[in-house]
């Protein structure tokens, strides 16, 4: 009865997390670009990026649980059982929970060394929740598409003589779905996939 409970769990979080994922992207892209009311919306960015954490770490336990349980007695010791959740699905979303906790990081060390000029508030969340949602390698992915989609638009600012700085929240919904799509096939032809672990 119990091994049947985690079996169904862990079916339905994976399934859940991809709900959740493109659900994210098009929350983002609705609230920014249809409704134009970023300010009302970025509150939700931080708790999004919680709810995302707590599942991944539920899925990652119930994977582990799960898997020690269906295995012989014989084979049910923890380092094997660890190993073995290791590189079929925990590695994965413990990888992408440290990917997002580095680039949250990361996003805010950097901005507090620009004196607060580079990134709004909620750029932060963006980036972890770009992170989790992507996983490693793929987040270079997201990361290049990001950067480049920002790039285009400050310069497509400096022809027009417009002093002014674009929020990446407006290239976050489009980078994480063609990273979240395309990112396999882009991953293969970068060589970004032999970084996988």
């Amino acid at each position: 009865m119990f091994f049947n409970l985690v079996k169904q769990f862990i079916f339905n979080s994976r399934l859940i997390v991809g709900i959740l994922s493109v659900g994210a992207s098009l929350f983002v892209l609705y609230s920014v670009w249809i409704l134009k009311q970023k300010d009302k919306y970025k509150k939700y960015f931080k708790n999004i990026t919680w709810a995302l954490i707590v599942l991944y770490l539920l899925l990652i336990i119930s994977i582990i649980i799960g898997q020690y349980y269906s295995f012989i007695p014989g084979l049910r010791k923890w380092d094997y059982v660890l190993h073995y959740t290791w590189f079929h699905g925990v590695g994965f979303h413990t990888i992408a929970i440290g990917v997002g906790m580095i680039l949250f990081g990361l996003t805010a060390f950097i901005n507090k060394l620009g004196h607060y000029r580079f990134f709004y508030e909620e750029e932060y969340w963006l980036m972890a929740l770009g992170g989790l949602i992507i996983g490693f390698p793929d987040v270079i992915i997201f990361l290049g598409v990001l950067l480049l989609l920002a790039v285009l638009a400050q310069i497509v600012l400096l022809i027009k003589k417009i002093n002014a700085r674009i929020s990446l929240i407006y290239f976050w919904p489009i980078a994480v779905l063609v990273a979240y799509f395309l990112g396999g096939i882009i991953s293969k032809i970068t060589g970004v996939y032999n970084l996988r672990l």
